[in-house]
């Protein structure tokens, strides 16, 4: 295998486009780019301890969350347009 350990940094390009948008965008302290880089943080240490199906619900309660923000924010962005 090519890559066997945690793999933290696939979410970079995530963490950076989300804080770009909310700095430039919204024009306020990149919070959810924060809360995203803690989800991801306590998604990778608690894999250790979490079985396969508690880890994946783990990740996909995180995403499906910033899903939802992600799409609250644009409507309402797109709305005061």
């Amino acid at each position: 295998m090519a890559d066997p350990g945690p793999v933290e940094y696939y979410y970079v390009g995530l963490v950076v486009v989300l804080a770009t948008w909310e700095s430039a965008v919204l024009r306020r302290i990149p919070i959810a780019a924060l809360s995203t880089v803690a989800a991801v943080s306590l998604t990778f240490h608690a894999a250790g301890q979490l079985g396969g199906q508690a880890l994946n619900a783990l990740s996909l309660g995180w995403a499906a969350a910033l899903a939802l923000y992600l799409l609250s924010a644009s409507r309402t962005e797109f709305r005061s347009r």
